[in-house]
Parts: structure tokens; C-alpha cells; sequence
């Protein structure tokens, strides 16, 4: 039999508590059904039966096609509530999920409990989302189990989110195969309904366990945050610093969008508007000031990218989706970027601040300052002087199966490789920090490579590095941001692009080359 199960927090106090009101009223209700013989159970259950639908297809079909006889869809689906203790659990079929009161529902239960019991070495598959602003997710299936570092999973900057397994031989009485998230999809041989009150305690005492953190430790450093209360206590202390014009909070852009392209910005706000060169918190600070808006929240205040003669470029956001700001509550630290808050594990903050201290950071750069609206291509050309030359747009296309190599932007006479970057938030930065990995990477590992970047050596300069003994170059890779929030470049920047930044700066060291971060200063 497979069932999926469901636990929840301890703020569920009745088997009310654990429904959706929504779904116990209207046409397709889910109803409650009555018990019957000994099954010593304190329990409930709820069904949806017999709801009907149109197929999804028919609309495209039926004026075309004669069908013989009304077609629907028919589904049954069922929710059955447990009380075990002072927990209440769910099991579900069909759409018995959908019942469910999700505010209510324990977080990565099913995901802590088979981590707890699945063989280290049998994992068969793994749902991830990258924690960086671009929230990119993947799902990755292996055709025989094997263990995390066969899936390409990232310890520091993927976030898990699903996993499935085959459950290790000393707790197989649990069952087979666990495919583990919010809920848990068990694979039990043999079951009766009188013994799902036993089952919801052993798989109570499974979550409680410890034993994920031998092999997977690295899911506490790092949760995202799905109780609505706590979230609205978290929103409210943004708005509460929002209002009070404080400067802890940072703007970073929720996307790549067409920053470059953009002459300007419009900020707007009750009726009232402004045009900005850039998102920055003293921008819209000010706007909010002249305006004598005082109570503007952070979802009462747009921005709009927009061109030279007015027009969006950009969609319309609330500020919301641009702040990025670290919030301590309840002795817990919390991160809210791109819209969603996340739950940092103490020691991980603590790991991640002293990789930051480690990086270096290059004062006499040689740079020029860049002007506010200034495009990266303007910006480089105007940089390149006697002891730094322009290799933008001057990319590596030798590479079979792959697209062209930006070497760098710009590279000086003492063997530095500046990458170079205007600050837009995380996403940006994350294709920055990857510029310089793969950019040293080939020419650790490729010899046509080297001998393409020393071809853009000026020969006053003599010989910059042997193309023949690559591990004795003595490379920096330079990250340059522009534009980045006052104090240390590294230790300014937002959490999750610092957790990317301790990635590819370690990557690169490993293959012989220093790693240093720079400040471009904006006019």
C-alpha cells in the first residue's frame, strides 16, 4: 500500500483546525463521513465524492469530435484525520490534499523523516531550488540510487526540497520507499487501518530523530519559512523600518531585467510619481519624503523600469520585491530575498561572514569611476589605459560543444583579471562570480585558451605568464562591482551572494589563482 501522510504543528487544536474552511462548503464539499466497527482510533474522515469535470482536452476536441455520451471526469478523493498524542496527522488519496489547512502543516516533515531513514547510498531522486535570486529549481532522477554528490547537489546553495529513497534494512518496519517533502509518500507492505494510529507515532518519533545529521546536516543551516504567522511577523518588521526610514534594509533587484538598457526608473506611490537613474534605498527615501508620504508601506510603493520616452521596459513591482535585509526574532535569524523569508542556522551565518573576512580586497585598482547611467561595454573601453586592456567582447569560441568564453573585462600588467560588474542584486553578481570561475578554470586546464588571453598581451608589457606552466601564472581574479552598499565589498553584499561568492572563490584557489573583490566608485 502507499499512503501519504501528513503531520502538523502543535498550533493545530481540533480536527478543525487541520481543514481548509474553504473546502467544507459548496457544491464539491468535502464531507464528514461516519466511522464504523473497532478500530480504536480518536479519528476522522473526509470526502470529496463523485465531483465531476470536464476533461481538458474536450474543449479542443468537441467541436470537431462527436462524442456518444457526456464525457467527465470523475474523482474521489479523501482526507483521514488522526489526533496521536497531542499531534494530529493526515492521510490522503485522490485530492485529499487539497482539503488540508497548509498553515497548519509541519514544515519538511516528510523530508526530515526520510533523511532520517533512507540508505545515505540509496537515493533515488531530488527536488532542489537554487537559493540565489533567479530561484531556479531542478529535479534530478538517477537510474540506480546513489548517494547526494551524485545528483550535483550543492551543499551551500541548494536548497532541498524533495527527496525519495529506499529505507535502510534496520528501519524497514516503517516501510520500503519514502518520497519525503512537506508530506511523506510511504510504501508499507502491510497495513490496516487500526494500526495508522501506531504508525503516525513511529513516524512522530522518526521526524524527532537526529540521525539526518550525520549525512545531511547542511539542511539545518538554511529553511524557507512557511508558517503565515511567522511571515507576518517578519513583514511587519520590515514595514515598521521602512517607516522609519532605516538603513539596514538593502534594495537589490528581484531579476535580471533591463537594467542596462534603461535610462531611468519611475517610483510611485499614492498618485504621486518620481524619475530615479537607479533603485537605491536614499532614492526612494527621499521620494517618500518630498511627498510627505509618511505612511507608504513597502507594497504601497512601485517601481517601473522605464525608456527615454516614458514607456515600461520593466513590469511594475512593490518595493517588497526588491528589499533584501536580515531580521533577529525570537533568537532566530531570518533572511528575506526575492519575496520569500528564509531561516539562517546561526553557525552557518557565522561560516559564511568569516569566508568574507578572508577575501581580500584590492584598494589601488587603477579603475576610473563609472558614471551612473554608464553601460559595462562604455565603462570598460573608457578604463583601459597604459596598465589595463579592454578584452571585453573579445571572447574564446574554440571550445567544441559550448558557446563563446568571456576571458574578462579587463586585464592589468600585473596578471589581474577584473570581471566587471554594475551592483543589481544577486542574480547579477551570481553570473559575475561564475564569469571568473570558468574564466580560470580553462586556462588552468586549456592551452589554446591561455595562449588566446596572452595573445592580447601588450607587448610593452613583456611576458605576463608562461602559456606552457599554467599552475605558475600567479593570477588574481578581480571581482569589480559597481555601484555596491557602503563598507567592505564582500561583507556588504546580500547573504546569498556571499554564499556564491565563497563558492567560486574557493573553486578558483583550488586551481592556483588568488581571488580578490574591488569597489568601482560611481561618480
Amino acid at each position: 500500500m502507499k499512503a501519504t501522510f501528513y503531520m502538523f504543528t502543535k498550533a493545530a487544536k481540533s480536527f478543525t483546525d487541520c481543514l481548509d474552511a474553504k473546502k467544507l462548503k459548496g457544491k464539491d464539499a468535502f464531507v464528514n463521513l461516519k466511522l464504523k466497527g473497532k478500530h480504536g482510533l480518536d479519528a476522522r474522515v473526509f470526502a470529496q465524492l463523485g465531483r465531476k469535470s470536464d476533461p481538458g482536452w474536450m474543449k479542443f476536441f468537441s467541436p470537431h469530435v462527436t462524442f456518444p455520451r457526456s464525457v467527465k471526469n470523475t474523482m474521489n478523493s479523501l482526507v483521514f484525520l488522526i489526533q496521536q498524542g497531542k499531534r494530529y496527522f493526515a492521510v490522503t488519496t485522490g485530492y485529499g490534499h487539497t482539503a488540508i489547512n497548509h498553515a497548519c502543516m509541519e514544515p519538511d516533515f516528510g523530508l526530515r523523516v526520510t533523511l532520517n531513514c533512507i540508505d545515505p547510498d540509496g537515493i533515488k531522486g531530488v527536488d532542489a531550488r537554487r537559493i540565489d535570486n533567479r530561484a531556479s529549481q531542478k529535479r534530478l532522477l538517477l537510474s540506480k540510487e546513489g548517494g547526494i554528490g551524485d545528483f550535483e547537489f550543492d551543499l551551500d546553495e541548494d536548497l532541498l526540497r524533495m527527496v525519495s529513497g529506499q529505507v535502510i534494512a534496520t528501519k524497514n518496519k516503517l516501510g520500503t520507499k519514502m518520497v519525503g517533502s512537506d508530506s511523506l509518500s510511504l510504501t508499507i507492505p502491510k497495513i490496516t487501518l487500526p494500526q495508522l494510529g501506531v504508525k503516525c507515532d513511529e513516524l512522530w518519533a522518526a521526524f524527532d530523530n537526529k540521525d539526518y545529521e550525520t549525512h545531511f546536516k547542511f539542511i539545518d543551516q538554511l529553511r524557507l519559512v512557511k508558517e503565515p504567522g511567522l511571515i507576518a511577523k517578519l513583514d511587519a518588521e520590515v514595514e515598521k523600518r521602512f517607516k522609519a526610514r532605516k538603513t539596514d534594509l538593502l534594495l537589490a533587484y528581484p531579476e535580471i531585467e533591463f537594467w542596462q538598457k534603461d535610462v531611468a526608473y519611475r517610483v510611485s506611490s499614492d498618485g504621486e510619481k518620481r524619475q530615479i537613474d537607479d533603485v537605491t534605498l536614499d532614492a526612494v527615501y527621499a521620494f517618500l519624503t518630498d511627498f510627505d508620504l509618511k505612511d507608504a508601506t513597502p507594497d504601497s510603493v512601485w517601481i517601473t523600469g522605464v525608456k527615454d520616452d516614458g514607456e515600461p521596459a520593466t513590469r511594475r513591482r512593490p518595493v517588497y520585491d526588491y528589499i533584501v535585509c536580515e531580521v533577529d526574532l525570537g533568537g532566530e535569524r531570518y533572511l528575506l530575498s526575492a519575496k520569500k523569508w528564509y531561516r539562517l542556522a546561526k553557525d552557518f551565518v557565522a561560516e559564511i561572514e568569516t569566508a568574507m573576512d578572508r577575501i581580500k580586497e584590492l584598494g589601488n585598482t587603477g579603475l576610473v569611476p563609472t558614471k551612473p547611467k554608464e553601460k559595462e561595454g562604455d565603462y570598460n573601453l573608457r578604463a583601459a589605459n597604459a596598465n589595463l586592456v579592454c578584452l571585453d567582447k573579445k571572447n574564446f569560441r574554440k571550445l567544441p560543444g559550448r558557446s563563446q568564453v568571456e576571458i574578462c573585462d579587463l586585464m592589468s600588467r600585473k596578471g589581474q583579471l577584473f570581471a566587471v560588474k554594475r551592483y543589481n542584486g544577486s542574480a547579477t553578481l551570481s553570473h559575475l562570480f561564475s564569469q571568473g570561475y570558468v574564466s580560470a578554470e580553462l586556462f588552468r586546464d586549456h592551452k589554446p585558451y591561455r595562449e588566446a588571453v596572452a595573445k592580447h598581451v601588450p607587448t610593452k608589457w613583456g611576458k605576463l605568464f608562461d602559456v606552457n606552466k599554467p599552475e605558475e601564472a600567479g593570477l588574481t581574479f578581480v571581482y569589480a562591482i559597481a555601484g555596491s552598499p557602503p563598507g567592505k565589498v564582500a561583507k556588504s553584499l546580500p547573504f546569498f551572494s556571499k554564499v556564491n561568492l565563497r563558492y567560486f572563490s574557493r573553486a578558483i584557489e583550488r586551481l592556483g589563482y588568488k581571488v580578490m573583490v574591488a569597489r568601482i566608485p560611481v561618480q
